[in-house]
């Protein structure tokens, strides 16, 4: 394996000694014929075995390339804190526009500095919108389960805006998680908003690669 990794990294060397072995051969008569014909044919075999390892290191070089910035990638956005961005901020805008307002209750986990920032920007989303926004404050013990959380009474029976934003989420690619939660009042939506999640890239890979 070492011999064929080294032939790999220096193809271009090999191919060319290997050829230049091929013209020696080509003139040389002191040689049998059948011996001559063999280190010919074995030569010839070298150099396209060279050049087609060669082929395939510079191939697989760029799959690994690409495989480590996407992984890099991965890695920047998973620290990243989240925030709503103005084109999100804008997209949501446009969609809720129209459809008749209920009562939010907000609750983000004060002591993470990211989620309190993350909630923020929803809070400000609601009232900026229109909406009657009461802010909670969660029980410093339990705070609000991680992610990004929605909470209806009734999932049959929800405020006109609950659906809508729970389909326009996933069209503004922010991950959110629906709950029923009996303490709900009916006409009211409830968004927690806690630690961001860890995310395991290695499971990720394997979702989506079944």
């Amino acid at each position: 394996m070492t011999y064929l990794v080294w032939i790999a990294e220096h193809y271009i060397l090999v191919a060319a000694l290997a050829a230049a072995v091929a013209i020696v051969l080509k003139f040389e008569h002191s040689l049998p014929k059948k011996i001559k014909s063999f280190l010919f044919i074995a030569d010839i075999c070298l150099i396209v075995s060279s050049l087609s390892l060669g082929a395939l290191k510079d191939h697989l070089d760029t799959v690994w390339q690409e495989e480590i910035v996407q992984r890099v990638a991965k890695a920047e956005k998973a620290t990243q804190p989240r925030k709503l961005t103005d084109a999100q901020r804008n997209f949501l805008s446009a969609i809720i526009k129209g459809i008749p307002k209920c009562s939010i209750r907000i609750a983000y986990t004060s002591s993470d500095q990211e989620a309190s920032s993350f909630g923020a920007d929803f809070r400000k989303f609601f009232i900026d919108a229109g909406y009657k926004v009461e802010l909670f404050t969660p029980n410093v013990f339990y705070g609000c389960p991680p992610g990004l959380t929605f909470s209806v009474h009734d999932p049959h029976n929800t405020p006109l805006i609950a659906p809508v934003l729970q389909k326009s989420f996933v069209q503004a690619k922010i991950d959110a998680n629906w709950r029923q939660n009996l303490t709900v009042p009916l006409d009211e939506l409830w968004i927690d908003i806690g630690q961001k999640p860890i995310i395991n890239t290695a499971e990720q890979d394997a979702a989506a690669n079944p």
